[in-house]
């Protein structure tokens, strides 16, 4: 298995820095005195990044008398000057638009490329493997927004769901991978596959990932997925030109 060796920029605090600094480019609708935005959206990362099952079990783990290497992390690694309760964390990040959060994924994938990493996950000597996958992260019969996807059941029940499209860049001898913006699947982008007669819900994401990740870096300029339609409920594997 090869080894990595990450520069400077490429290190956790490296990649911290370049998070939080796109976290502070995202408008902030709310002027809420103390809690920053950012801080939020950091701490939103931070729950996953240390894996708690809730946000209440993270609330409590990162309050002064909580767990003292996560308190000590959240300031040191994070730069979380204040860490949001579970309630105002929820309120913040629900008025976040999902757009906004690629900048980090742009820039992260950038310094992938500057730092020469991606030339060692090169299959075949000219293609970088992306896993992509549809997943559901939300579904309720009573709690619905704009965006919710509809599915009318044959018992006369209605579920409201949120969806997206993951993906991955990943080499079969590596145990690292790099994550890559996911495309959101939302009630407008069903409704756009609706309307195109030659192409059916689950293919419209696919498209509109390629494109974006098309415009977004040079080293998939010419992009040729080998990956079939692909279904919410299945996964599959595209090769680009490198």
């Amino acid at each position: 298995m090869a080894k990595f060796s990450f520069r400077r920029h490429l290190s956790m605090p490296g990649m911290m820095r370049m998070v939080r600094s796109s976290f502070q480019r995202i408008p902030d609708p709310v002027a809420s005195r103390g809690l920053t935005q950012s801080d939020c959206l950091m701490s939103g990362l931070a729950v996953f990044l240390f894996k708690f099952p809730s946000l209440p079990e993270f609330d409590k783990a990162s309050r002064l008398n909580g767990e003292p290497v996560v308190v000590m992390k959240l300031k040191r690694l994070f730069k979380i000057g204040r860490v949001p309760s579970d309630t105002s964390m929820r309120e913040r990040l629900d008025r976040v638009d999902p757009g906004d959060l690629r900048r980090p994924f742009t820039r992260l994938f950038a310094a992938l490329q500057r730092g020469k990493v991606l030339e060692s996950f090169k299959v075949l000597d000219r293609y970088l493997v992306i896993s992509i996958d549809g997943t559901g992260y939300f579904s309720s019969s009573k709690i619905k927004c704009k965006h919710c996807c509809e599915t009318n059941h044959k018992n006369g029940s209605t579920t409201w769901s949120h969806k997206l499209l993951g993906a991955v860049l990943v080499h079969p001898d590596h145990s690292a991978l790099f994550p890559l913006a996911p495309e959101m699947i939302t009630r407008r982008v069903l409704q756009e596959a609706l309307l195109a007669s030659t192409l059916n819900a689950p293919v419209i994401p696919h498209h509109r990932f390629t494109r974006r990740l098309r415009s977004k870096s040079s080293n998939f300029a010419s992009i040729q997925p080998s990956a079939r339609s692909i279904s919410v409920r299945t996964w599959s594997i595209a090769a680009f030109r490198a």
